[in-house]
């Protein structure tokens, strides 16, 4: 297994009971079936080498993290997060599902991994990517909530709305994860 050089890598293992599962950049990096459970004691644990002390990582480690339960190859997707991992706030998009008329208007607001929301810095118009409509009206709603309409190219349509990770910078200072949405404009 290799990973890029000078720029963060996600390698992510899990076992859950026969298989030990490891993804690189939530790609799937190979399998193996352990024929006896791995040992459950008071021992040290050793990252980044050989317990003789040898075969040292030469880089940073960092963002250690233990799931009491096996994670999934979705989950792997999540943590690598496009590249900027999963530790920034989410955005979620409030808009319509299904529209008769010809314009809807779209909340954006980013939600911590707690559940509270966050304020976030440089998110602007140029972060939307939008297809099917076109984008007007963008502005910081109130502290933590940012508004702007979506109008319809046509109807009916089916309008992409997609915030790619990294857009923005929560109040914790890391850069948030991305989101999406759609929504259907209808004829009545």
């Amino acid at each position: 297994m290799y990973f890029q050089l000078n720029q963060w890598n996600c390698f992510l293992s899990t076992y859950d009971g026969t298989y030990l599962r490891s993804f690189l950049n939530w790609k799937n990096a190979g399998i193996l079936e352990l024929l006896e459970t791995p040992l459950k004691d008071n021992a040290d644990i050793g990252i980044g080498g050989s317990s003789d002390g040898s075969n040292f990582f030469k880089g940073w480690i960092d963002e250690i993290r233990y799931y009491s339960e096996p994670l999934s190859s979705e989950d792997a997707v999540i943590a690598f997060g496009e590249g900027f991992g999963d530790l920034g706030a989410s955005p979620k998009i409030d808009a319509p599902l299904v529209n008769p008329e010809a314009n809807s208007t779209v909340f954006v607001s980013f939600v911590k991994n707690s559940g509270e929301l966050s304020t976030v810095s440089g998110f602007t118009t140029n972060d939307l990517e939008v297809t099917g409509g076109q984008v007007s009206g963008f502005s910081e709603y109130n502290a933590t909530h940012y508004r702007f309409y979506v109008v319809a190219d046509k109807k009916p349509q089916r309008i992409k709305i997609r915030i790619p990770a990294g857009t923005a910078k929560d109040d914790g200072n890391f850069s948030t994860s991305s989101g999406f949405a759609r929504i259907q404009h209808m004829n009545q």
